[in-house]
């Protein structure tokens, strides 16, 4: 696999992380994607108990009018330019993940194509109950709709990557509990509850406001603005209101991979350490091109 093969959505999403833009125009459908709970330690080794499959797949070679792009929607999933191997990569890791060593024999077919799958009536009420269950539904489709219209077969072998865990400072985290059954604004939706607004202070720089949050949608901002796996060690269960604020001595350009030297994650009693994270490498056994629709 050449190096602008297996780096191609990488280098688009770097490209859109130019973080004044990255910041003050996520929407909670794209944010929504690198926070997806991918399997990361063994994908595909435990079938769903109900097998979920998308009700309508089309897939189709990519135009010449249309750019970049996909999400998740209230009614399915869209995907444009995607080649099979970033199909692969959403299907089975977080966006930080999507590298060229979490994939070998990657499939040879390099057209792009435009994907548009539909979810059942039936399947509507649960793909819509929150987010995050949403999410978990895709994941589970995708790799579904890998095996049928692909014929993918893979193993998998055990792999490490770098990563950071967030963890309490030494006095403690300095955190406002949310008021139990706070209204929240119209905002960019998190996926494991709550909500954030972004706004770019003319003094101190890009910054976002959390409502009800648990730590775990802060582990999942970070790890997307970071392109970095966070792993939450701080052992805090509840839901937050706080300020989490640019550093002022950040160049901006780009985002640094460690979140500590971007974000003022002090004022917030908290910190982040260097960790291996375990993860796997996807074998390929067999794929083909997507069949016809």
């Amino acid at each position: 696999m050449t190096q602008s093969t297996t780096s191609r959505a990488s280098l688009r999403w770097t490209h859109s992380v130019a973080f004044s833009i990255l910041c003050l125009s996520l929407t909670s459908a794209t944010f929504a994607q690198s926070q997806a709970p991918a399997v990361t330690q063994n994908p595909g080794t435990t079938a769903p108990k109900h097998p979920l499959a998308f009700e309508v797949v089309s897939i189709r070679p990519s135009g010449k009018n249309s750019s970049y792009s996909y999400g998740h929607a209230p009614d399915g999933y869209r995907a444009t330019h995607f080649t099979l191997w970033s199909l692969i990569m959403q299907a089975y890791f977080p966006m930080p993940l999507w590298s060229g060593d979490r994939l070998q024999n990657p499939p040879q077919d390099k057209q792009e194509y435009d994907i548009v799958a539909k979810i059942a009536p039936e399947d509507q009420a649960e793909w819509n109950s929150s987010l995050k269950r949403g999410l978990e539904m895709q994941q589970v489709m995708l790799q579904n709709m890998l095996a049928d219209r692909c014929k993918l077969v893979f193993h998998t072998i055990p792999a490490e990557t770098q990563g950071f865990a967030l963890v309490t400072a030494k006095h403690g985290a300095k955190l406002t509990p949310a008021p139990p059954g706070e209204p929240l604004p119209k905002a960019m939706q998190l996926s494991a509850g709550g909500v954030a607004v972004g706004r770019n202070n003319p003094v101190n720089g890009v910054e976002w406001t959390f409502h009800a949050a648990p730590i775990a949608s802060l582990t999942g901002f970070l790890s997307q603005v970071s392109h970095a796996i966070i792993e939450d060690h701080t052992q805090l269960t509840g839901s937050y209101d706080f300020l989490l604020a640019r550093r002022s001595d950040f160049s901006g350009q780009g985002e640094a991979t460690n979140p500590s030297d971007s974000w003022e994650l002090e004022p917030l009693g908290l910190r982040t350490v260097p960790i291996k994270v375990p993860t796997v490498t996807l074998v390929i056994d067999h794929i083909e091109s997507p069949s016809e629709n």
